[in-house]
């Protein structure tokens, strides 16, 4: 038995079937696979993924995003890297020199009857204060903020490459302390911060490799940090 076809529809029809309307997609999370280079995860062969996930440069902070068990997050370059080693340069320069003028001040009060006393006592307090702000800034900064004055200025971070958090100071010191004894090898301190210009997947300078840091953008930082 065959069957009528129904009768066409009139335009204004009230029971006529209106087109599905089409939504803007919202971009999907940034998984293994997503971004055409699926940069580094951090693992051992063979096993499934857990941890955090490091996209190059190139893919943009877009695709970083906070997850408690694989976060992703995108690797700074090494230009961002320099401008935040020249601020630092610079804050660490005048904290120092606004320090010396102060003692310098402080010790003129005091009256010493010989100039080379005066001196002297400059001297020694200067000293250890210049030691001990190249010794903490760098550690100290990194291990509370996840990145210097300048670094935080840049927008990047410090992280361990095991789970994307910030480094304890104990790593932080090591990574630290590690560039000047590359510099004691001619041309070492240069080849060590040159390092992140062609080492791939993570881009890290020596001292990071011998620390297990990267240097990352801080879109896709956890909460507890300060950002999302």
């Amino acid at each position: 038995m065959t069957f009528p076809p129904p009768p066409p529809q009139q335009p204004g029809d009230p029971n006529q079937q209106q087109p599905y309307q089409q939504f803007p997609q919202t971009p999907p999370c940034p998984q293994q696979g997503y971004y055409q280079q699926p940069g580094y995860q951090y693992g051992y062969p063979g096993q499934q993924h857990i941890g955090p996930q490091f996209l190059p440069p190139e893919a943009g902070t877009q695709y970083a995003r906070f997850d408690p068990v694989q976060p992703v997050r995108v690797l700074a370059n090494p230009g961002r890297r320099l401008v935040a080693r020249l601020i630092d340069g610079l804050i660490l320069g005048a904290v120092i020199g606004g320090l010396a003028a102060a003692i310098a001040g402080i010790t003129n009060g005091f009256g010493t009857r010989r100039p080379d006393e005066a001196a002297n006592v400059i001297g020694i307090v200067l000293l250890v204060i210049v030691g001990l702000a190249w010794l903490l800034y760098e550690p100290l900064f990194n291990t509370l903020k996840g990145g210097t004055p300048g670094k935080l200025a840049m927008g990047i971070r410090v992280v361990r490459v095991a789970n994307a958090e910030y480094p304890g100071f104990g790593a932080a010191l090591g990574r630290f302390l590690i560039a000047p004894v590359f510099a004691i090898v001619p041309l070492g301190g240069l080849l060590n911060v040159l390092w992140c210009l062609w080492d791939r997947p993570l881009y890290q300078c020596l001292h990071d490799k011998v620390a297990s840091t990267v240097v990352v953008h801080k879109e896709g930082e956890a909460s507890h940090y300060g950002n999302v």
